[in-house]
């Protein structure tokens, strides 16, 4: 898709093990050379819990890529008792929040407020947002009111079995 002049961006999310694998960022350097592949073609996706659990290797980790020239993301933002402690020791440009922050605002809870506020600390700081769970269209009033980027839920699609999203969409 790229080699037609897409800027298209895949997110792949990385487990525990791969954070902590000191040889997978100089690895993906040469894999990406390999395969005449634009660095930013590909967005690592952490989970908030294994920044947390080992900082100073996410530290690294995140550094490594991102002097090869990738991005990186945050995935299940906002549910440790000191969520931008994770942000403030990896270089994520992305962050995605955690879904139980969408279904309290579906559910009209009291913390509801919670993703707003969220969401505008995030844009303070010049962050992506991307928040799941989007099932309908009264949320997703609500999301782009607060200023969040980008969405996901079965309000958009419901996932798929396979990668086939025609991105040219001629009509």
């Amino acid at each position: 898709h790229r080699k037609k002049g897409h800027q298209t961006q895949l997110i792949l999310n990385l487990s525990r093990e791969s954070v902590l694998d000191a040889t997978l960022p100089p690895w993906l350097g040469v894999a990406f050379k390999a395969a005449q592949l634009p660095t930013d073609a590909v967005i690592f996706q952490m989970n908030e819990i294994d920044i947390n659990d080992h900082l100073n290797v996410a530290s690294t980790f995140t550094e490594q890529l991102r002097e090869i020239g990738c991005e990186c993301s945050i995935n299940h933002f906002g549910c440790a008792l000191n969520p931008f402690n994770a942000l403030k020791n990896s270089h994520a440009n992305y962050i995605k929040v955690d879904g139980s922050f969408t279904q309290d605002l579906q559910n009209n809870s009291e913390n509801a407020n919670a993703l707003n506020e969220l969401v505008s600390e995030l844009h303070q700081q010049d962050k992506i947002t991307v928040v799941p769970f989007v099932e309908n269209a009264s949320i997703l009033s609500k999301l782009w009111q607060s200023g969040v980027h980008y969405i996901q839920g079965y309000y958009l699609q419901a996932p798929a079995d396979q990668m086939n999203y025609d991105f040219d969409m001629e009509s």
